[in-house]
């Protein structure tokens, strides 16, 4: 008598894909312990996505998984870079600390301060890539990094009385 070996069906679906209306419950509790993060579950109970900040609570970078961790992808949060080139007092030294930061993935935009030496580089890029890319160009140090977006402030008004 032959043993027949039957091909085991996969236990989830890679794409979460439907054409009927589903109804999906966020859980805002991570899975994992002592990470900030949630679960989304489907209407039959059946884990659909994971998110996890494996950072501390005001990450840059938050993780969307499957049910069996795999990264789908990534959402950063955009920053601002300020960058001091010493070495950056012409026009040509500009233009070559823009080229460098220009190609790396992430960089929305750019503006460069020849007076003050420095440049400032907004989106969702690694600090460290801008560092070793301007570093080939010249003395190059890190004035900030912060959050891309400024915010308001309130000016004073000056009342006569």
């Amino acid at each position: 008598m032959a043993i027949k070996v039957y091909p085991k069906s996969p236990l989830f679906s890679s794409h979460y894909t439907t054409s009927r209306r589903e109804t999906f419950t966020i859980w805002m509790k991570s899975l994992v312990c002592h990470t900030n993060g949630c679960t989304v579950f489907d209407s039959n109970g059946q884990i659909v996505y994971r998110v996890e900040n494996y950072d501390k609570k005001c990450s840059n970078e938050v993780f969307l998984m499957d049910l069996l961790g795999q990264v789908l992808f990534t959402i950063r949060r955009k920053v601002k870079v300020v960058m001091k080139i010493l070495t950056m007092n012409d026009e040509k030294t500009k233009q070559k600390a823009i080229e460098a930061v220009a190609d790396i993935y992430g960089v929305d935009s750019i503006a460069a301060d020849l007076k003050e030496q420095k440049l400032t580089v907004i989106g969702d890029m690694d600090t460290i890539a801008i560092a070793k890319k301007l570093k080939k160009i010249g003395k190059t140090d890190i004035v900030s990094v912060g959050p891309a977006k400024e915010e308001k402030k309130e000016e004073k008004k000056d009342e006569k009385k």
